[in-house]
Formats: structure tokens, C-alpha cells, sequence
């Protein structure tokens, strides 16, 4: 299973991917 979140904070834009 694939997990693909996406957080954005102000300017900055984080990616988190995560397997499980």
C-alpha cells in the first residue's frame, strides 16, 4: 500500500511519502 500526503505550510511546501 502507498500512502502520498501532501503538506503545505506558509511558503514552504513539504512532500511526505510514506510506505506501508
Amino acid at each position: 500500500y502507498t500512502g502520498i500526503s501532501k503538506e503545505i505550510s506558509g511558503m514552504d511546501n513539504t512532500a511526505n511519502i510514506s510506505f506501508s
